[in-house]
């Protein structure tokens, strides 16, 4: 009775702090005062060495160290506010860690960051990934057909590849 009791008042927490963020569900890990792990949800370790390249220690987390360097692939660590009415929940901190959905955008600007694209290139990436043919990304951007293939071959040749497919294998890969 007693676990399933924690295990509520867990649920409860985590809920309302889902609800106020609207993000996905987290893997979990609540420490006492003095670091002790009360709760670690069972893949906790496996995010974590995603998250962070190992499992950090429960006084790491309780500290402050690992969360100040954030995560690495959209990965965060985040301490749930105090306020917790539920009395078994008191004075213990709830860390969740869970990977930011990030934008399509925001990977294709990244990505175009590590290769050196150009803005033209990045515009014209999106598109293709949206799955647009030459002349639709060509009345988008307000260039020719031929401007786009121009662009393109550029693009290919930046990421030494030679066709569509392996554009689109190159994105996928870093999404």
């Amino acid at each position: 009775m007693h676990h399933q009791h924690i295990f509520r008042a867990i649920d409860r927490q985590v809920s309302l702090f889902l609800h106020d963020s609207g993000v996905g569900k987290p893997e979990i890990m609540i420490l006492s005062a003095n670091n002790t792990v009360l709760y670690k949800s069972d893949t906790w370790s496996h995010a974590a060495t995603q998250a962070f390249e190992r499992d950090p220690l429960p006084s790491e987390i309780g500290c402050g160290d690992i969360a100040a360097t954030g995560g690495r692939d959209g990965w965060s660590l985040t301490r749930m506010r105090d306020g917790s009415r539920d009395a078994i929940l008191a004075g213990a901190d709830v860390y969740l860690l869970r990977r930011n959905a990030a934008d399509v955008g925001d990977r294709v600007a990244e990505f175009g960051r590590l290769h050196q694209l150009t803005e033209r290139q990045q515009q014209i990436l999106v598109l293709s990934l949206q799955g647009h043919p030459n002349a639709s990304i060509a009345e988008k951007l307000r260039i020719t057909v031929g401007g786009v293939k121009n662009h393109k071959l550029r693009l290919y040749e930046k990421l030494d590849i030679t066709s569509e497919r392996e554009l689109m294998s190159a994105i996928l890969c870093h999404l």
